[in-house]
């Protein structure tokens, strides 16, 4: 038989379902309970974890900040007065040659 064979079902998890055009939902659905208790139980366990990261991030001081920037605008500067000096002397190179 041509098609898509349907693989069988994890263990311990939900059997796949059998036939055409079906799909798999990995979510059981509870019907004792209302979906807008779900997304409000759901949006607060995510705000909770959220909040509790947050909680774990070391900020860096204002001295430390004050100098990484230091740092990042005196290699940039360095870098571009490097790519200067190179565009340069490729211009007069090509200058010759052409």
């Amino acid at each position: 038989m041509l098609g898509v064979r349907i693989p069988p079902g994890l263990p311990g998890g939900l059997p796949l379902p059998r036939g055409k055009f079906t799909t798999y939902l990995p979510v059981v659905i509870d019907s004792t309970v209302p979906m807008f208790k779900k997304i409000y139980t759901s949006i607060s366990g995510f705000i909770r974890g959220v909040i509790t990261e947050v909680g774990k991030v070391s900020f860096p001081s204002r001295s430390e900040t004050v100098g990484s920037t230091t740092v990042v605008i005196v290699f940039t500067l360095i870098v571009s007065i490097f790519l200067f000096l190179v565009d340069t002397i490729l211009v007069r190179l090509l200058r010759l040659v052409v």
